[in-house]
């Protein structure tokens, strides 16, 4: 694992789109990226920060998830 940090005045030109090139020596293959991996920014959007892509749960979601009951499921015992 590398970690490369990137100054975040590279979106200053065009704060849609950036491009960096990585060079890597010939024995060496690049076999995943991650975009901020330790959530240093505020990004709205997680899902398009990896690659190849790996789908991340809102935590919306993951609460959705989860069993929640009402009031009266509880009171009737159900699960």
């Amino acid at each position: 694992n590398e970690i490369l940090r990137i100054p975040a005045e590279i979106w200053r030109k065009n704060p849609r789109r950036v491009s960096k090139l990585l060079m890597t020596p010939e024995n060496r293959h690049i076999t995943a990226l991650e975009v901020d991996p330790y959530l240093e920014t505020a990004d709205a959007n997680l899902n398009n920060n990896r690659w190849p892509a790996k789908l991340i749960k809102s935590r919306f979601q993951l609460w959705k998830e989860e069993k929640h009951k009402n009031a009266m499921q509880k009171k009737r015992g159900d699960k």
